[in-house]
């Protein structure tokens, strides 16, 4: 399954509040999404997709997502990978394996 998201301002400075995260590259003039906040959103979409809960997730991180960036999530009950629009890979992984 392929889901294409944007990532805006206000879902990354809700998540930062909540995270406590205070990392300066989260703050840049072209913010760097923080990796926990693309795993959550990949988590919700497996969840909401097959009903059920994750009990096993092993990620590789490639390069950094960027603030406004229209991401491209391909997932399916066992493998998953987020590439930008330019099709570079950000992550990619397997879950409940």
């Amino acid at each position: 399954m392929k889901i294409y998201k944007q990532i805006n301002e206000r879902d990354l400075v809700n998540y930062l509040e909540i995270s406590y995260d205070t990392n300066p590259l989260h703050s840049l003039e072209q913010p760097i999404i923080p990796g926990n906040l693309l795993l959550y959103l990949l988590e919700k979409m497996y969840q909401k997709t097959y009903q059920e809960q994750l009990t096993y997730l092993k990620v590789t991180f490639f390069s950094p997502a960027v603030l406004q960036e229209i991401l491209c999530f391909d997932f399916n009950q066992k493998t998953f990978q987020i590439n930008d629009t330019n099709q570079k890979m950000i992550l990619k992984g397997v879950w409940n394996k």
